[in-house]
């Protein structure tokens, strides 16, 4: 489970740049990149849980 953490703590990164972002587009993107995170960490779990 170690790599699902590792892409939880980038989106939680990457949450906390958006709160910080100076502007929208910038913020936008930051927060898309969350998400895409989060999908992978997801990802990393299942696979992680056939194993």
């Amino acid at each position: 489970m170690a790599l699902a953490d590792q892409y939880k703590r980038r989106a939680a990164e990457c949450v906390r740049m958006a709160e910080r972002a100076g502007n929208e587009d910038d913020k936008a993107l930051l927060l898309q990149m969350a998400q895409t995170w989060m999908r992978l960490a997801e990802k990393a779990e299942d696979r992680s849980e056939e194993q």
